[in-house]
C-alpha cells in the first residue's frame, strides 16, 4: 500500500478544490474596485469569478445558463444578498462549469457538467470601460491586462486593502503583488 501525499499542504489542496468551485458561504471572499478575490491559506488572493452553482427553474426557462460574474457589478450584489449557498467562487483554468436546477421537493434536479456559460453582460461593459476591448480565450485569462496596467492594480490595492480593514476577522494589512497574484502581509 502506498503513502503518497496527493496534497502536500492546504493551499495546494485549496487551489484544487478552488479551481471547481467552492460555495460562497465557505470561503473569503474580497471584492476589490473592479474585480473579485478568494483568499488562500498562504494569505494569497487569487482573481476568481462568481456564479450561480443551482438555479430556479424559472430561472432556467428565462435565461437557460447562469451568468458568470468577473466584476464587482451591481447585478452580482442583488443574487450574492439572496443567498450565499446557491453561488460559487471559481478560480477559473478554463470557462467551463458545473451548475444544477432545483425542479422542486418531489423531483429530482438536473445536473449540467462542463458547459460553457454565458458572461454577466454588466461585467463586460466594467472590463470594457477600464481596457475599452473584452475578450475571453479558452484559458479565460481575462486578468492579464489587470496585472499589466498600474493604475488599475493601484486602485485593486486600495480596495482590497479597505475591504480587509473592514472585516474584523483580519487583522490590518498591506496588499503586495506579485508574480501575478495579491498577497496580503499581515500586521500581527
Amino acid at each position: 500500500m502506498s503513502s503518497e501525499i496527493v496534497f502536500p499542504n492546504m493551499q495546494d489542496f485549496f487551489l484544487d478544490k478552488a479551481k471547481d468551485g467552492i460555495i460562497i458561504k465557505y470561503a473569503d471572499i474580497f471584492f476589490g474596485k473592479y474585480f473579485i478575490y478568494i483568499l488562500t491559506p498562504q494569505n494569497i488572493l487569487y482573481p476568481c469569478v462568481i456564479y450561480s452553482h443551482t438555479m430556479h427553474p424559472n430561472e432556467y426557462i428565462k435565461h437557460n445558463k447562469p451568468f458568470v460574474h468577473f466584476c464587482n457589478c451591481n447585478e452580482l450584489w442583488s443574487i450574492y444578498d439572496k443567498d450565499s449557498t446557491i453561488l460559487k467562487a471559481k478560480i477559473p483554468s478554463n470557462r467551463l462549469f458545473d451548475f444544477q436546477v432545483g425542479l422542486g421537493r418531489h423531483s429530482s434536479n438536473k445536473l449540467f457538467y462542463n458547459v460553457e456559460l454565458p458572461f454577466c453582460t454588466n461585467c463586460i461593459k466594467i472590463y470594457e470601460r477600464l481596457f475599452l476591448k473584452f475578450f475571453a480565450n479558452e484559458k479565460f485569462e481575462i486578468w492579464n491586462m489587470l496585472f499589466s496596467t498600474k493604475r488599475v492594480i493601484k486602485i485593486e490595492k486600495i480596495a482590497i486593502e479597505d475591504s480587509i480593514n473592514l472585516d474584523s476577522r483580519f487583522c490590518a494589512s498591506d496588499v503586495e503583488i506579485g508574480n501575478g497574484f495579491f498577497y496580503l502581509n499581515r500586521i500581527d
